[in-house]
């Protein structure tokens, strides 16, 4: 059984964007490394896995999904399922499996073809057929072992292809053994110079969100405005891989820390400026517990002014060490590296209120301390917090791990400082709660104003709603007949 590719995209409905019809022009063309390196949502993994679905039902054809583990496999298998249940061919099937969480998904079709997912995390189950395509899913997330000491020669005994659909992370080793031996003489990313581990069994595009980067442009998947934000807010490399789908050195310090406009002279911070407080526990002298103090000033620049950075201490102690520091004043939040739950607890215990992040990966601080910075809203007051300022410059990316800050950094105050820039604080001056008791705390005020108001909004409700039924209720309620009923004259 053999159908043509043109006729099972139109079975389906199916018009390729333009890095998928790339893909399968140049798998025509007889490369079979086939390299599709694309931002989010550009339609990588669909596009691979629609270019497999026509081969599955040729005799005898082996198609393998492998991937980091069995739940990201599992995408690409299942665009395969729906459209081999939307032609009927799924119903054909000798044994079909869909289970992720029991690590098993794969088609059996009678004419001896099958498609099945493999996982990384389980390399006793990559040693079995020769295939005739591999699909390397998220594959900047393998391990280059794994694809040569258990893949690479499954599919070279069947001159089969290898599909490499992932948004790239660093110049790492997919970028080494798939992206490098696909630049031809000429290319730009050469920069004129040769290339001699040119294969034309290779062949790579970068499929980009915008114009100034990757081979391919994929127009329309983001809207400018959102292209514009992430320009400004997001890490160079992010940017770069994120939208631009193309690889980023991620080499040297993680923020754009500039001392000549972020350092700025000591002057008093005035009390009324809203107060944030950052607090990263630790256990021991070497990993302490750092605690940053942060004030926003009308034009929401926080300036970070004081920290304690010590070991050994008990909740309470660092609490009244940080008390000291703020000479009366009370902070408009307080927040904890989310897993310190404990440190939650004590602090309540104390009467002090604090919470955590909504967001709780160290992308979401290094992306909003980033788009502070480049804002202009981030500084240090100089000599207040030496060890944030240590840390801010010298934090640097881990080059074998792209994205990843290099392990055994001192970034507990940047940590500290993080957890409290990603809670949103009103910046304007508090005026009392008119509906809180007298002699209340501002502090308390915030924490029950928003209570407060939906009691009374309660209240008014049901008073309306009393008022109503009065209103509405009928004469005959008790029964009256029109006869019975009379109106005074």
């Amino acid at each position: 059984m053999k159908i043509s590719r043109d006729t099972w995209y139109k079975n389906l409905e199916y018009v390729p964007r333009n890095g998928q019809r790339a893909l399968d022009d140049a798998a025509a063309r007889g490369h079979r490394f086939l390299g599709l390196f694309a931002f989010p949502r550009a339609g990588k993994s669909y596009g691979a896995a629609r270019h497999v679905e026509p081969l599955l039902l040729n005799h005898d054809c082996h198609g393998w999904i492998v991937a980091p583990t069995y739940e990201l496999g599992s995408k690409e298998f299942g665009y395969i399922w729906n459209d081999m249940l939307t032609l009927g061919f799924l119903q054909m099937a000798s044994s079909r499996h869909f289970d992720k969480r029991g690590g098993n998904m794969v088609i059996e079709w009678p004419w001896g073809s099958f498609v099945k997912v493999v996982s990384a995390d389980n390399p006793t189950g990559l040693r079995a057929e020769e295939l005739d395509w591999l699909i390397l899913a998220e594959a900047s997330a393998l391990s280059q072992d794994i694809f040569y000491q258990h893949l690479f020669a499954r599919v070279e005994k069947r001159h089969g292809r290898v599909l490499i659909p992932t948004t790239p992370k660093g110049f790492n080793w997919v970028y080494e053994t798939f992206r490098v031996p696909s630049l031809a003489p000429g290319h730009k990313d050469l920069q004129g110079q040769g290339n001699p581990r040119y294969d034309p069994a290779f062949w790579s595009a970068v499929v980009s969100s915008i114009p100034e980067y990757g081979d391919i442009l994929e127009p329309g998947i983001y809207d400018d405005e959102t292209i514009a934000r992430a320009r400004k807010t997001m890490p160079v490399p992010f940017f770069k891989d994120q939208f631009g789908g193309d690889f980023s050195s991620y080499a040297g310090l993680i923020y754009p820390w500039d001392p000549r406009t972020m350092l700025v002279d000591r002057f008093p911070i005035p009390q009324d400026w809203p107060l944030v407080i950052g607090w990263d526990h630790g256990t021991l002298e070497t990993n302490p517990t750092a605690i940053t103090l942060g004030s926003y000033s009308p034009k929401g620049i926080v300036y970070w002014w004081a920290e304690v950075y010590a070991g050994k201490l008990s909740v309470r102690d660092y609490w009244r060490r940080t008390s000291l520091l703020m000479h009366g004043r009370v902070p408009r939040a307080i927040s904890t590296d989310p897993s310190a739950n404990q440190v939650r607890i004590e602090l309540a215990q104390l009467g002090v209120v604090s919470t955590y992040p909504v967001e709780k990966h160290i992308d979401a601080r290094i992306i909003r301390t980033t788009q502070m910075m480049l804002d202009g809203k981030w500084k240090i007051l100089r000599g207040s917090c030496p060890n944030l300022e240590r840390e801010v410059n010298s934090w640097e990316w881990d080059e074998k791990n792209p994205g990843k800050p290099r392990p055994n950094q001192s970034c507990h105050a940047l940590d500290a400082a993080g957890y409290a820039v990603l809670i949103p604080v009103y910046q304007g001056i508090e005026t009392p709660d008119p509906l809180a008791p007298e002699g209340e705390s501002l502090e308390t005020q915030r924490l029950w104003k928003g209570v407060r108001k939906r009691w009374q909004d309660q209240e008014a409700k049901n008073k309306v709603d009393e008022l109503s039924s009065v209103l509405d209720e009928s004469p005959f309620a008790e029964g009256l007949t029109v006869e019975e009923y009379t109106f005074d004259e």
